[in-house]
């Protein structure tokens, strides 16, 4: 598989150069405390396989947006460039990501998030994620943490199933072994789940 180069300046920092027409997709990306956290073996934090996976997902497939949401609040990443995540650090205010998509000039056909943890209030979460079926908007909602984590699993897939038809949720292991794969099943998401 042909991609662009990526070159990397720190664990988190990629090179980007969009080529492709847009998805309508705005990707979600937690990049809370938890995200510091490895799973499986070795040091590899979420948040540095997440990046991975961000600058593989970018080469090949172009997004609307792309935000951010942790203890910085929302962050709009550039879609080109040098992209630098934050620090993964405080609380997952995911319902403030989705607020923030909802208010763009141009309304995504497609929200997907890439969550591991516990929104900072479900029941808002839910409440926009009802106002995006009102406005034809599928939501996507990707668990990411600990496998043993029943009640999140349970909620990003009752968030998807809230929004638009055609939503879908799952599991990613946020591991390295696991970086192509998660990469992969988002460009066939975006890129394809019109």
């Amino acid at each position: 598989m042909a991609q662009l180069p990526v070159f990397y300046r720190d664990p988190t920092t990629r090179q980007i150069v969009r080529q492709r027409p847009s998805s309508g997709a705005t990707l979600l990306l937690d990049v809370s405390g938890s995200m510091a956290e490895a799973d499986g073996a070795g040091d590899v934090r979420r948040i540095d396989v997440l990046a991975t996976v961000l600058g593989d997902v970018l080469c090949r497939v172009q997004l609307q947006s792309c935000v951010t949401f942790g203890h910085r609040g929302v962050t709009e990443m550039p879609l080109s460039g040098d992209i630098n995540l934050p620090a993964p650090a405080g609380g997952t205010p995911l319902a403030d990501a989705m607020q923030w998509a909802l208010q763009q000039d141009t309304a995504p056909r497609r929200l997907v998030v890439l969550s591991d943890g516990e929104p900072n209030n479900r029941d808002e979460c839910y409440a926009l994620a009802d106002k995006c079926r009102e406005h034809g908007i599928i939501v996507d909602a990707y668990f990411c943490g600990n496998p043993r984590d029943r009640s999140c699993r349970e909620f990003m897939d009752n968030l998807a199933g809230r929004g638009a038809p055609g939503g879908r949720s799952g599991n990613f292991q946020l591991t390295g072994p696991a970086a192509q794969s998660v990469a992969d099943s988002l460009v066939l998401l975006i890129g394809h789940g019109k």
